[in-house]
């Protein structure tokens, strides 16, 4: 049990350290991270939300944007994850990317699947997540 809680204790300590690493290791511009906005509003915000905040199954009715517009290939994602996306706005969010590396490649992967309009890789990508980590970080 003392291991547990010792354990515990450690996770709350070293959880926000990863978003704050990528916070001083940011080097995106805020031009960067307002751009980035718009490709993501496009692509990433119509699952994620356009506040970052990801669908909740059975709240359909106060998310923005409305679940009606998504294209086919939208809602099968959907539908295939419970009807629900993980927020990208949060501690949570932020303990699963040790490094700005690992951080962009998977923003890279995510938006391959679903690009933005104009999608130009890898500066859509690099937008998306200096959007994504700006808003994370306080800056947006």
């Amino acid at each position: 049990m003392r291991h547990l809680i010792r354990a515990l204790a450690l996770s709350i300590i070293i959880a926000p350290a990863y978003a704050n690493d990528l916070c001083k290791a940011n080097s995106f511009t805020t031009a960067q991270a307002q751009q980035g906005k718009r490709d993501y509003d496009s692509s990433c915000g119509l699952c994620h939300l356009y506040n970052l905040k990801g669908r909740v199954p059975g709240n359909s009715r106060n998310e923005t944007p409305d679940i009606r517009i998504l294209d086919a290939n939208y809602i099968k994602t959907l539908d295939d994850n419970g009807g629900m996306t993980p927020p990208l706005l949060s501690e949570a969010f932020f303990r699963k990317w040790k490094d700005m590396s690992a951080f962009v490649n998977r923003i890279s992967s995510a938006v391959g699947a679903f690009p933005p309009k104009n999608y130009v890789k890898p500066a859509s990508d690099a937008r998306i997540a200096a959007y994504i980590l700006y808003k994370n970080c306080g800056k947006l």
